[in-house]
């Protein structure tokens, strides 16, 4: 009993399996099986699903020139296209996010100008400085030990504290860097909609404590000049002095903290400019993902079978278009019976090109239903004669009588070509003058 339950289980996990859609099929309906896109656009194959609540959606980008102009999200269970704006809107900011992250990652990785401040090796940059610093207050404490000035002891005060400060701010860089990397790797590879503000809040913390730790970093600098030039006025010997100007001099890793803190500035800036642009254009994304289900059907009313012009015309008839070269052809247009219903038909399906090349395509679906009205009432109705189809042109029609015509003409010609000549011969004796020198 047992085993049959597991079979059975997974038997339904193996269905459910092979009926889930994979990202390169969302790919290929988005860009191969619907009519979505425009001359020049492409669509990107995603690289992981986006969970939403409990579903998991493939959100396929739609790219003109680097840009997405649209997304579209495809349940990864089912395959069913999510047109729910307010679902939607979700899943195309946390695609377009992700998208973008990505590559400014990847070009910040291709200029060896530019470092990634959020990386492990940092962790342990920071916590070198860290200790570098709890060293340096071990140093000046030294000092204040060795002098009884109080204006040097108060400012190696002033310096524990500002020391203290930095050791934290390093200590909890290093803790929020280890963070940042967690949370990016779940990021890049199990997004979800409900972290969308995190990227930035994760990297923030992280990132605006580097920015601080250069500004410490130089106040604390400063403070230590200002005691450095007081020790030259203790009363001590030379190498007590030298000894002391040694202790409190900063640690020389502390110069990479400006470099650090560049990198941080840098990418706090990069991804503050991506969620702007993200969330600037998700409201024109959504409108134009509607805008292109509106034009898949209205190309598919044109140029797909359509049931009702197959039904009432015995399926000699079955799209739109094909019903235009057929009605207006040149071997049939001038033959319809129904000359009112013909122009209408005509202007509809001239409407209906015009709107769908200009983008109006609930315009261009509206004039093709009535197209294809017309279209039935003039086939249906026939032909001048027997309704079945012309076998010669207007043209050639006009021809075969301009060639009768001529032919005629020829024969009557000939059949009085002597009585045409006598008048010939007549007309041409008294049409010529005699000069008077000519005469006898």
């Amino acid at each position: 009993m047992k085993r049959s339950i597991l079979l059975i289980l997974a038997l339904i996990l193996m269905l459910a399996a092979a009926s889930a859609m994979s990202s390169n099929e969302a790919a290929r309906f988005v860009g191969v099986q619907h009519y979505y896109l425009y001359t020049g656009e492409t669509v990107e194959e995603p690289i992981v699903k986006i969970a939403n609540g409990e579903d998991g959606y493939w959100v396929v980008p739609v790219v003109s020139g680097n840009t997405p102009a649209t997304f579209f999200a495809l349940d990864s269970s089912s395959g069913e296209l999510e047109e729910t704006r307010a679902t939607n809107s979700k899943l195309f900011r946390s695609a377009d996010l992700l998208r973008e992250y990505l590559l400014l990652k990847k070009g910040v990785g291709a200029n060896p100008q530019v470092d990634w401040p959020i990386i492990s090796d940092r962790v342990s940059s920071f916590e070198t400085i860290s200790r570098k610093f709890s060293d340096e207050q071990f140093q000046i404490n030294i000092i204040s030990s060795s002098v009884s000035d109080s204006g040097i002891n108060s400012d190696i005060l002033e310096l524990n504290s500002m020391l203290s400060a930095m050791i934290q701010k390093c200590n909890a860089i290093s803790a929020g860097i280890n963070e940042s990397l967690s949370f990016e790797s779940n990021f890049i590879t199990s997004p979800d909609t409900k972290e969308f503000n995190s990227l930035k809040n994760k990297f923030g913390d992280s990132l605006d404590l580097m920015i601080e730790l250069k500004t410490d970093k130089e106040e604390y600098v400063s403070k230590v000049e200002q005691l450095r030039q007081k020790i030259p006025g203790l009363d001590l010997e030379a190498n007590e002095k030298s000894y002391l100007d040694n202790l409190a001099k900063p640690p020389e890793e502390i110069v990479s903290i400006t470099g650090y803190s560049q990198d941080a500035m840098n990418l706090k800036g990069s991804i503050d400019t991506i969620y702007s642009n993200v969330n600037a254009r998700n409201s024109s994304q959504l409108d134009e993902f509607e805008l292109r289900l509106k034009r898949d059907m209205a190309y598919n009313a044109i140029n797909l079978d359509n049931e009702r012009l197959k039904d009432q015309t015995d399926s000699k008839l079955s799209s739109l278009r094909q019903a235009a070269a057929t009605i207006l052809s040149e071997d049939n247009k001038s033959y319809w019976k129904n000359g009112e219903k013909l122009q209408k038909f005509e202007d509809e399906w001239r409407s209906t090109e015009r709107n769908f090349e200009n983008g109006k395509y609930d315009l261009a679906i509206s004039a093709a239903e009535k197209s294809i009205t017309y279209a039935i009432s003039v086939y249906n109705d026939g032909f001048f004669d027997s309704g079945d189809d012309p076998l010669i042109s207007t043209d050639l029609l006009i021809q075969v009588a301009g060639g009768l015509g001529i032919l005629l003409i020829l024969i009557f010609a000939y059949s009085n070509r002597d009585k045409l000549s006598g008048m010939l011969k007549q007309g041409n004796e008294e049409e010529v003058e005699i000069s008077k020198w000519d005469r006898p």
